[in-house]
């Protein structure tokens, strides 16, 4: 994989619903093929000059500054992404590489329960009232990429990913990847040359 990532001519797009991994499996992949890992929500945070808890991810969704650019971020970083080398993380990223060959998305899930789990841990609130910030969140999510792109990002990216998985063990999702991945650049590599 070291080898073919080499050429750098193709990325990764990764997805999936808050506190899924996506991040961190973005980021570890990103390192093993030398990738640039570029996430959208780092992005949207920056503009807004906010951080990662999910009391700033409302801070986000109901920013209207944020919202009046994000076609236009996110058109510039898919265009950047397809010209390969690039890990891109974000809430759309599969969708808005949906036309480029030379993509390989991969669209991560993972219960409810564990993921309000995860959140608690990482904000250090309690389970019910992150349960219910998180219920917010996705609420929110939903309405704005319904608005924006027309579509429910969920159901959308994950039918189209070539590659989907439930993260519950970061070394069985990365083993995952990694076998669908192998498998996916074999037949891109067979196309280019």
């Amino acid at each position: 994989i070291r080898k073919v990532s080499q050429h750098k001519n193709f990325s990764i797009a990764i997805s999936g619903p808050p506190l899924a991994g996506s991040s961190t499996v973005g980021k570890f992949i990103a390192s093993i093929l030398d990738f640039k890992f570029i996430s959208l929500g780092e992005i949207y945070r920056k503009k807004i000059k906010t951080g990662k808890s999910i009391d700033q991810a409302l801070e986000v969704l109901k920013s209207k500054k944020i919202i009046k650019e994000m076609k236009r971020i996110d058109k510039k970083i898919s265009n950047v992404t397809a010209k390969g080398g690039i890990v891109l993380d974000g809430k759309v990223s599969i969708f808005l590489t949906r036309n480029f060959k030379n993509v390989f998305k991969i669209y991560l899930s993972c219960n409810f329960k564990e993921r309000v789990k995860r959140g608690s841990k990482k904000d250090k609130v309690k389970l019910s009232l992150f349960e219910k910030k998180l219920k917010e969140v996705e609420r929110l999510e939903k309405k704005l990429f319904l608005n924006l792109y027309n579509i429910n990002y969920r159901n959308y990216q994950r039918k189209i990913a070539d590659c989907y998985c439930k993260n519950y063990d970061f070394n069985k999702t990365i083993f995952q990847i990694l076998f669908k991945f192998s498998k996916w650049i074999t037949l891109y590599h067979h196309k280019i040359f």
